[in-house]
């Protein structure tokens, strides 16, 4: 799964789906923030705690490329909040 951050309810997409998400078995969560060029991935469900969560998680800065399983994703170009083609 890959969300983009939500400029209007960003707490949505770095709590209420990295809660859900794990519960439900989606094995990659991407988390692509426009407002500041980042990415975080999640992976690896698992309730070894007794509440569903990813064990793992990679941050990237905008221009690195984010791998998630067989993808690569080159992010030199995804468009900032704010900058003329991301506004």
């Amino acid at each position: 799964m890959i969300e983009v951050v939500s400029r209007s309810n960003p707490d949505n997409d770095y709590e209420g789906k990295l809660r859900d998400y794990p519960a439900m078995g989606v094995p990659h969560y991407l988390i692509v923030d426009p407002r500041d060029g980042t990415a975080v991935h999640h992976w690896s469900p698992t309730t070894r705690t007794g509440t569903p969560a990813y064990d793992n998680r990679q941050h990237y800065r905008s221009g690195e490329t984010v791998t998630v399983g067989d993808w690569k994703i080159d992010t030199d170009h995804l468009p900032l909040y704010g900058t003329r083609t991301g506004q």
